[in-house]
């Protein structure tokens, strides 16, 4: 895998602080994409399994979520420097979410596609997307996927002598 280097990191940062000026609308917008491309996955949330995609895009909980979500990534994000502190942060989420009966890499690969993607839709958009950026967030999800895995498998294994 390559390496994330300080290019990479700042190039993430940079197109980082763009999606943070609009928490809530790019948190709504993520879930919505990951839904339409996904749609199983709404069978984790009872909240939204019925909704459609109008009501969840106007729906508190989900501007409550989507906001979490975007904070957690920024926590990642602010800690691209220092890699034990990323890896607790993940190992928080992943905990959390075994709790809800996400034990597969599936889902979590199919979230950072979609983080991608809307990424690159909405900082294209607005000129803040180039070859130097995509590369920089591959690496880093790259990166990120490898931390996950290994975390979510410790986790589950640990679950199961419980």
């Amino acid at each position: 895998m390559p390496e994330l280097t300080t290019a990479h990191k700042d190039a993430i940062r940079k197109s980082w602080g763009l999606v943070a000026q609009d928490v809530k609308g790019n948190g709504v917008a993520i879930f919505l994409r990951l839904f339409q491309d996904y749609p199983h996955l709404k069978d984790y949330f009872t909240i939204f399994r019925n909704m459609s995609q109008e009501e969840m895009a106007n729906s508190p909980v989900m501007r409550a979520h989507g906001s979490s979500v975007i904070f957690q990534l920024s926590s990642v994000i602010d800690s691209l420097d220092d890699l034990d502190c990323m890896v607790e942060i993940w190992k928080k989420v992943i905990i959390n979410h075994l709790g809800r009966g996400i034990e597969k890499m599936e889902p979590y690969e199919n979230v950072f596609t979609t983080v991608l993607n809307v990424l690159e839709e909405k900082l294209g958009a607005a000129g803040a997307w180039d070859a130097g950026t995509k590369e920089g967030w591959t690496v880093a999800v790259g990166a990120m996927h490898g931390i996950i895995k290994a975390t979510l498998e410790e986790q589950v294994k640990l679950k199961g002598k419980k």
